[in-house]
């Protein structure tokens, strides 16, 4: 580790203001703060859309880390990254993440990718929706550790397929478990 501090560069991470989940991916992604990039919440403006939906990849302002990589000429790997629905074509391959609708989305690019993922791995778990398990009852409890767990493996696997495929230039894959798992049952801690 002292290798490591004296010839990189390092120190103390500050989150975005606001300091949630979509402002801080969408900062990650694009080197914008969120008055740049234009994503506060999960939710759209309401001046912008009174109904306030969901925000989405196409929300974000800004080129992404991919987008730089590809017009430098290298090709990437961007699997499960948050916020990355719906999945761009890019030199690469692209598999978004969470705040996908659902495992029946468009969620792979190119979209043979998603056949591919299951020849390969089997059931491909793009999201766990967290809001569906009452972590209450003990069975919700267990059948939400039995799905991450299976989400897990499953993204692992892919990892391996993907990295196994090809020399990336840049290969960017979210392992969210403890997020997820964080989010159920920090009242228990």
């Amino acid at each position: 580790f002292a290798r490591l501090f004296s010839e990189s560069a390092w120190g103390k991470l500050a989150s975005t203001i606001p300091p949630t989940t979509p402002p801080a991916w969408a900062a990650c992604l694009t080197g914008k703060n969120p008055g740049k990039h234009g994503i506060y919440d999960f939710f759209e403006s309401p001046l912008k859309y009174p109904d306030r939906r969901l925000i989405n990849l196409s929300s974000m302002q800004g080129r992404k880390l991919w987008h730089l990589f590809n017009e430098a000429g290298r090709q990437c790997a961007i699997v499960n990254v948050p916020i990355t629905y719906p999945p761009e074509t890019i030199d690469g391959v692209f598999v978004s993440g969470m705040m996908t609708p659902s495992d029946d989305s468009d969620w792979a690019r190119p979209p043979a990718l998603n056949d591919a993922f299951t020849r390969a791995v089997g059931h491909y778990v793009v999201n766990i929706d967290i809001p569906k398990y009452d972590v209450e009852l003990e069975a919700d409890a267990l059948r939400f550790m039995d799905d991450i767990d299976h989400s897990f493996l499953k993204r692992k696997e892919a990892f391996f397929y993907l990295l196994d495929a090809k020399p990336w230039h840049f290969f960017m894959i979210v392992f969210i478990i403890m997020d997820r798992i964080q989010h159920l049952f920090w009242k228990y801690i």
